[in-house]
């Protein structure tokens, strides 16, 4: 490991080079907070006000949004796919421009930021990425800490000239606490080799080595988009604990509930272009938010409705009395106008959206085998390691639930690609029944040509399915089910939306565009792998409560504890070890770490 010691009593410094305490203390005295951030509890870090932004200088995301973020605020931004979210958490960072409005920043406070897809350099170590991001200086900083690493492996226990160029540059740099700190965030998140290649991590991994990064930043302020994507369960509720307390404010956008009621005292809504704040958080928070909306809308709705009644009269006014009116006061003229405004001031309609009567509208018709898995192992191409599968036998019954929860890399998706029969087994048998159609929401979509229309793609897809009954000789089983068109309306595209290009559409409206593409195949056995990934929390409760219609086997993996203890009343469980293990609980309720 990078940073090992020369003796395993020994600390990670030789004796004269600065320690950190020393360390700490001279920065102290230049001026430089040093292990936590430059602000206190209750200071204010920024303040929005009347914020706008817009889509290509057309589509209005939102405006006048007037809100204040502290020092220890854990602050969850809500609100449905399209509303902006991940776009304010980049004005927030001072990644992306507003349009209107203001925004006030903390003079000195640090930003940190974890987008939802991270970007980390090509060709380094976990080390060098986290270092390089580290604040100004960052990529000098790195190259010293490994110029040290190197120069410490090859001295051998001697002391040389290299080591001793080394450790000044380490003490000029003052890189010795950064350098531990390093290590120790990277170990917190999971990540124990400093020296493997960025390149080589999978999803998950890589998000932990960013979130390290931007941890290592001591951040005032940290603004998380989406943090729990590829994260494993024991990863999420470290991150809970981790940043619930402190003086650190957090900004997040996320669609776990329990990560959300775990971390935030406060609900920042976007609903219709316009911001609503609730100051309320923990356990409860998002049924009791769900219940202020429901309030609001309903209030507003109301008004709404008083000034469409009014204004109907005034304009009856307005149209029989033209003369009149030339003479009657400009208040009431005035009066009409504002009133036709109110008229229209009625809440966004929530987004319909059936996943269940998508799902069963034209099911194909299943038998009673759907997939029987004897003794299936399996083991990466090249690889001279124990099984990442071994010895999985499991028999698929129609209209069973199943969850699959385990730590990263213990081979979830892979254990789906086998069932699917996406990958081949290393040994085993997979039988497949032959009624037996398999629908398969992996969790990277298949590219989509960013010029074609919606409805095209899908159009596309079920002639596709079409043809291939055709040429087999098979009988259309599903007469009657959904078209194109009224498929993608029950996932909450209306018309109007269908005919927009793919490029214009949100991350959640591209998750729901998959879904739309895998169901229109008119699976039987639907397996979904991380299904709630890029959804808004109030379509992932709709996913949750409509998957129930579904009449179909179904198997899902997902990070979102809320999902899995709402549809998977049955677990198979991994534990790293090759071996797969049934669970008859809620995801709660299972015994010990999942690592």
């Amino acid at each position: 490991m990078l940073g090992q010691a020369l003796s395993g009593t020994r600390p990670p410094w030789p004796a004269f080079a600065c320690r950190p305490a020393r360390l700490q203390r001279r920065l102290q005295r230049n001026g430089v907070q040093c292990g936590a951030g430059a602000t206190k509890r209750g200071e204010v870090l920024l303040i929005a006000d009347l914020l706008g932004k817009s889509y290509d200088g057309e589509k209005q995301l939102f405006q006048g949004l007037t809100f204040s973020v502290v020092a220890g605020d854990k602050l969850a931004v809500v609100g449905p796919n399209g509303s902006g979210k991940s776009t304010l958490l980049k004005v927030l960072a001072g990644l992306e421009d507003f349009d209107a409005g203001s925004l006030s920043r903390h003079k000195g406070a640090r930003v940190g930021y974890l987008p939802q897809e991270p970007q980390l350099p090509t060709g380094v170590s976990v080390l060098q990425a986290v270092l390089a991001a580290e604040g100004p200086g960052g990529s000098s900083m790195a190259r010293a800490v490994l110029a040290y690493e190197a120069a410490l492996a090859a001295a051998q226990s001697r002391i040389t000239k290299d080591l001793e160029v080394a450790i000044e540059r380490m003490n000029t740099l003052n890189a010795w606490e950064v350098d531990a700190e390093a290590k120790r965030v990277l170990e917190a998140v999971g990540i124990t080799d400093m020296a493997a290649s960025v390149d080589q991590m999978s999803g998950g991994q890589r998000k932990r080595v960013a979130l390290a990064a931007a941890l290592l930043g001591k951040p005032d302020l940290l603004v998380l988009d989406e943090p729990t994507n590829h994260m494993d369960v024991n990863m999420i509720r470290w991150m809970e604990r981790e940043l619930r307390g402190g003086d650190m404010a957090v900004v997040l956008v996320t669609h776990d509930r329990y990560f959300m009621e775990g971390v935030c005292d406060r609900l920042l809504e976007l609903d219709g272009g316009r911001a609503f704040v609730h100051n309320f958080g923990g356990a409860g928070s998002w049924a009791a938010f769900k219940e202020a909306r429901e309030f609001r809308r309903r209030a507003q709705a109301n008004a709404a409705a008083d000034a469409r009644t009014l204004f109907r009269r005034e304009a009856e006014w307005m149209s029989r009395q033209p003369k009149a009116r030339q003479a009657k006061s400009m208040a009431r003229q005035q009066r009409f106008y504002e009133l036709s405004e109110r008229a229209r001031d009625v809440p966004p309609p929530d987004m319909r959206v059936d996943f269940g009567a998508a799902a069963a509208g034209g099911m194909a018709r299943q038998g009673n085998k759907v997939v029987r898995c004897s003794r299936l192992s399996y083991s990466p191409p090249g690889s001279s390691g124990p099984p990442l599968i071994e010895d999985f036998s499991w028999e698929l019954q129609p209209g069973s639930r199943l969850g699959v929860v385990g730590r990263n890399g213990a081979g979830k998706t892979t254990l789906l690609d086998l069932i699917a029969g996406v990958k081949a087994p290393s040994s085993g048998v997979r039988e497949v029944g032959e009624t037996c159609v398999v629908g398969y929401l992996s969790q990277s979509p298949p590219p989509v040509r960013e010029d074609m229309r919606v409805i095209d793609y899908i159009r596309e897809i079920s002639d596709g399915r079409k043809a291939r009954l055709a040429s087999s000789g098979g009988q259309q089983q599903q007469e009657g089910g959904d078209t194109p068109e009224v498929l993608l309306e029950k996932l909450g595209f209306p018309r109007p939306r269908q005919y927009q290009r793919v490029s214009s559409l949100s991350g959640g409206e591209r998750r729901r565009l998959h879904l739309a593409s895998v169901l229109v195949e008119r699976p039987n056995l639907l397996i979904l792998d991380e299904p709630t990934n890029d959804l808004d929390l109030s379509t992932v409760e709709v996913l949750e409560e409509q998957l129930r219609a579904y009449r179909g086997c179904l198997l899902a993996v997902s990070h979102d504890r809320a999902f899995m203890d709402a549809v998977a009343p049955r677990l198979l469980v991994l534990r790293g070890t090759g071996r797969v293990r049934l669970f008859e609980g809620k995801l709660l309720g299972v015994p010990g770490a999942l690592g």
